[in-house]
């Protein structure tokens, strides 16, 4: 047998050996791979997050679903959850027969609604208002065991949008375990209106006529001045006490 069909020939044995291991599998797991040798990408769990709700309804119903939608949308763009959105919620459940009149609230209900909208877990939410001082409690409920596996209060001093816009997104980032929180509670302080300023070209968050005024944990630190700007796009920072 001459040189070049033994090398053929251990190049067969070599190939065969390989279709042998693919054939016996690879566990089904985050870190397996395909025959292209990519890594599987782990399954993403599945949320809905349902309408938040106020005690005694001191937050009127149109506040409570711009904070719920407010939320939900900081949720999807983790893209730590796959999430059914509550615009489809409503018919998802009405196919199914659901009937449930008023806020789905207790645990049964929520786990009876997590199984027919097909998720892992829900988000639910409470906001409450007393003398400018917001509260935001939001809790995610595993639909399998009922179990509450999530829990966090954030309450806010300041306006309606200090909620949206730096109470909101910060409940997102520690729902998703983007932000670890210290305590079990966070409270949040805008010691002034909030507005947004233009100085050079960077967006600053201030109060008053004059200055802009940038809260960083426990300092504040004196910015430019510049006039008032209608672009909402800035970052509002906070004291967090």
């Amino acid at each position: 047998m001459s040189p070049l069909q033994s090398a053929f020939l251990a190049i067969l044995a070599c190939a065969s050996i390989g279709a042998a291991q693919d054939s016996a599998g690879t566990p089904n797991t985050a870190t397996s791979k395909t025959a292209s040798g990519l890594k599987r990408v782990a399954k993403i769990p599945t949320v809905a997050v349902l309408e938040f709700t106020s005690p005694g309804n001191v937050v009127p119903a149109a506040d409570l679903q711009a904070i719920t939608s407010r939320f939900e949308s900081e949720i999807i763009a983790s893209d730590s959850f796959r999430v059914v959105e509550r615009r489809n919620i409503g018919k998802i459940l009405r196919e199914q027969g659901f009937q449930q009149s008023g806020a789905c609230e207790n645990a049964e209900c929520q786990v009876e609604v997590g199984q027919l909208l097909g998720v892992q877990s829900l988000l639910t939410g409470e906001v409450g208002l007393i003398d400018g001082a917001w509260s935001l409690a939001v809790k995610r409920t595993d639909v399998g065991t009922g179990q509450t596996v999530f829990s966090h209060v954030i309450d806010i001093k300041g306006s309606k949008v200090d909620v949206l816009r730096g109470g909101v997104t910060r409940m997102a980032r520690i729902a998703t375990g983007q932000e670890m929180p210290e305590k079990e509670r966070t409270v949040l302080v805008a010691d002034k209106p909030i507005w947004p300023w233009i100085v050079g070209g960077t967006a600053l968050v201030g109060g008053g006529v004059a200055a802009a005024v940038l809260l960083t944990g426990n300092s504040t630190a004196p910015a430019a001045t510049a006039a008032p700007s209608t672009n909402y796009n800035a970052e509002v920072q906070w004291k967090t006490k």
